[in-house]
C-alpha cells in the first residue's frame, strides 16, 4: 500500500486521548492518528520492532511510508506506522491496546470482557507476550467475569493460552458429572470433543 498522500494526511483526526505531542511514534488506523511512545511497542512486540527498523508499515512488503520524519516543533524523531485494512484493526481496537500501556490508574486494569478480548486478539496478532499474559491473568481472576466453563475454554484456546490457564479448565470439565451438550460440543470442536471423550473412558 502506498504511503498516505498529503490530502489523506490532512483528513486524519487525532485520537482524543492517545495523541501526545511529546511522543515519537505516530500510528495511523483508518482516519485516526495516534501519537504514542514507541518504547512500549518496540520493547514488547517483535512485529513492531521489525516494522520500525525496516520502515515496513503493514503486513505486506509493499506497505511502507517514510520511516522517520522530523517534528520541527520539538526536534524529536517521529516514526510512522500505518495499520493496514487487512490487519482488521479499528481505531477503537488500537485505543484499547494503548490503554494497557498508558493506563493512568497504576496497576488497576478494570475493563469489560469485550475489551480484554480485543486486547487478547491484538496481543496475539502482534506478539505482545506480556500484554497477552496480563489479559489472561485478568480474565482468570475468580469471579471477575461471568463466563461459562465452555466459553472460557473456547476463548482461551482461540488465543493459545498457556497450559497453566487451560489445564485447570479441562480438569474441571473432565470432573463434571454432566455430559457435553450438543451446543457445547459444537463450540469446542470435534478435536476437543474426541479428546475429552477418550479421557473420560
Amino acid at each position: 500500500m502506498p504511503a498516505p498522500n498529503n490530502s489523506q494526511l490532512k483528513n486524519l483526526k487525532e485520537h482524543d486521548i492517545y495523541y501526545d505531542n511529546g511522543s515519537d511514534l505516530i500510528v495511523i488506523v483508518g482516519d485516526t492518528s495516534f501519537r504514542v511512545p514507541s518504547y512500549f511497542f518496540t520493547r514488547d512486540s517483535p512485529i513492531f520492532r521489525e516494522r520500525l527498523a525496516e520502515g515496513q508499515k503493514g503486513n505486506g512488503a509493499d506497505a511502507s511510508t517514510k520511516p522517520k520524519t522530523v517534528d520541527h516543533r520539538d526536534r524529536a524523531s517521529l516514526y510512522t506506522i500505518v495499520i493496514e485494512p487487512e490487519e482488521k484493526v479499528s481505531a477503537d481496537d488500537f485505543a484499547k491496546l494503548c490503554w494497557v500501556f498508558l493506563n493512568t490508574k497504576l496497576s488497576i486494569y478494570e475493563e469489560s470482557l469485550g475489551t480484554w478480548e480485543v486486547i487478547l486478539r491484538l496481543s496475539t496478532q502482534w506478539q505482545f507476550t506480556e500484554v497477552k499474559d496480563l489479559a489472561f491473568r485478568e480474565l482468570h481472576r475468580p469471579g471477575k467475569f461471568n463466563l461459562s466453563l465452555i466459553d472460557r475454554i473456547v476463548l482461551y484456546d482461540r488465543y493459545h493460552a498457556e497450559q497453566k490457564y487451560l489445564e485447570p479448565l479441562y480438569g474441571e470439565l473432565l470432573c463434571r458429572a454432566k455430559s457435553l451438550t450438543e451446543e457445547e460440543g459444537t463450540a469446542l470442536g470435534m478435536k476437543d470433543v474426541i479428546r475429552i471423550s477418550r479421557a473420560r473412558e
